[in-house]
């Protein structure tokens, strides 16, 4: 998995985000986030060292959202698989 494999999942999230079943302010706001912090590891290029408290905001992410929304959980957990290859 590349960098721009990741990005195109997080771009998948942000269209899912756009055009999903209504989503309370909280959770659009908290998947907003989660692509961010996924955006700003890009930037740092694997200096910051904060990748497993990412993976676990992510997994209990993709818990939350794995029964209303499971297209986003599915997105979610494809981001924790890509961002594990990469080792991030």
């Amino acid at each position: 998995m590349t960098t721009t494999d990741l990005k195109q999942q997080l771009d998948t999230l942000r269209t899912q985000l756009a055009n999903h079943e209504p989503l309370t302010e909280a959770q659009a706001e908290e998947l907003k986030a989660l692509a961010e912090a996924i955006d700003q590891r890009l930037a740092a290029d694997g200096t910051d060292q904060t990748h497993h408290s990412l993976a676990e905001e992510l997994t209990i992410a993709a818990e939350r959202f794995d029964y209303h929304y499971p297209k986003t959980a599915a997105t979610l957990r494809s981001l924790i698989q890509t961002l594990g290859n990469m080792g991030i």
